[in-house]
């Protein structure tokens, strides 16, 4: 199977092999609209993936500033899942509110031809299955503390 495809599709011959391994990764996610005098509309994902290997996932908090930085992937090779989560406003902290406004982080994924960048405002997280994590960089324009955790293959 090519890398760069779907991780959750996993061919029968394969799933036995991957299920004796018995690591994987489950992600489950739930987001809510409402317009003032409606019902709620509701997206919710769930799934899973075996993984390839038996290692355990990479974990660092980061203080991030105006430059770039590319992602630290500890003793792991190959990633199959990344999640940003941005730690400003999370554990109490008596942060004025405008100042975390500004502790936005940046994800940027460049190709060296292409480029995305996407927000993760205080308290929340972007989390993704990258083709190529090391296409990855991260910073914030005013001082700000990340949990960048990776996952295996």
């Amino acid at each position: 199977m090519d890398m760069n495809e779907v991780n959750e599709f996993v061919p029968d011959l394969e799933l036995p092999h991957k299920q004796r391994l018995g690591s994987c990764v489950t992600v489950v996610g739930r987001t809510y609209f409402q317009n003032h005098d409606q019902q709620p509309v509701t997206s919710e994902d769930s799934y899973h993936y075996y993984l390839d290997s038996q290692e355990e996932p990479y974990s660092y908090r980061a203080k991030l500033g105006p430059e770039w930085v590319p992602l630290e992937f500890g003793w792991l090779k190959d990633v199959s899942f990344v999640r940003v989560q941005n730690d400003e406003g999370r554990y109490g902290q008596s942060t004025p509110l405008e100042e975390l406004e500004r502790r936005i982080i940046q994800v940027q994924f460049s190709d060296g031809q292409e480029s995305s960048t996407w927000l993760v405002r205080h308290g929340r997280a972007f989390q993704g299955e990258p083709m190529n994590a090391g296409a990855i960089r991260i910073r914030a324009e005013s001082r700000t503390t990340a949990t960048i955790t990776l996952y295996p293959r």
